[in-house]
C-alpha cells in the first residue's frame, strides 16, 4: 500500500488525514515553495486537501534539552524550534496550518514561539511533550496535566481567540 492508498483508505473511513511535514532546520522556504509544497501534500492525499498540515522542525528531536554555556559560563537563550516559513495568503483559506512547538517551558518561550508561528500566518500550534520540563526524564501522567493545564490557560489569556 502507498501513502496515497493510506489516506483514500482514511478518506473512506469518515476521518481526515493530518500529515506532519517534517522540514529542514535552517531551510528557507519562499512562497512558491510551500505552495508546491502543500499541492504535493493534497496530491498524496488522493487530489484532496488534508483538514490540516503539521510543520516541524526536524532538528529538535537531536536537540539536548539544556540550553549551552557561553564562554561566560552563563546559559545562552535558545530561540524557539518553530517552522521557518510563512503561509502565503493565496493557500492560507485552503486548510488549517498547524506550526509545531518543541521548545521547553520557560523565559517565555512558549510565547514567542507562539507569537511567532502567528505572525507566519499559522493557524494554531501543536505543542509538543518537549515543552514540559523534565518530561523525558520522569512522564509523571498527573505532572504533565497540571503544566498542560497552566500553560494552555496562561496561552489563551495572551493570544487572540482566532490562534
Amino acid at each position: 500500500p502507498t501513502l496515497t492508498d493510506g489516506c483514500s483508505a482514511i478518506f473512506e473511513a469518515g476521518f481526515q488525514p493530518i500529515p506532519e511535514i517534517v522540514l529542514a532546520p535552517e531551510a528557507e522556504w519562499p512562497e512558491e515553495d510551500v505552495i508546491r509544497l502543500v499541492d504535493a501534500v493534497k496530491d498524496t492525499c488522493g487530489g484532496l486537501d488534508p483538514v490540516s498540515i503539521v510543520f516541524t522542525n526536524g532538528e529538535a528531536a537531536a536537540e539536548d534539552e539544556e540550553a549551552t554555556e557561553d564562554e561566560d559560563g552563563e546559559k545562552e537563550e535558545e530561540e524557539p524550534l518553530t517552522p521557518n516559513m510563512t503561509i502565503p495568503a493565496s493557500i492560507s483559506k485552503r486548510l488549517s496550518f498547524v506550526g509545531s512547538i518543541r521548545t521547553n517551558a520557560g523565559g517565555g518561550r512558549m510565547n514567542t514561539a507562539t507569537t511567532t508561528l502567528s505572525a507566519c500566518k499559522f493557524n494554531g500550534a501543536f505543542l509538543r511533550a518537549d515543552c514540559v520540563p523534565g518530561y523525558r526524564l520522569n512522564p509523571d501522567l498527573n505532572i504533565v496535566g497540571g503544566f498542560w493545564s497552566a500553560a494552555i490557560g496562561d496561552l489563551k489569556s495572551l493570544k487572540s481567540k482566532s490562534f
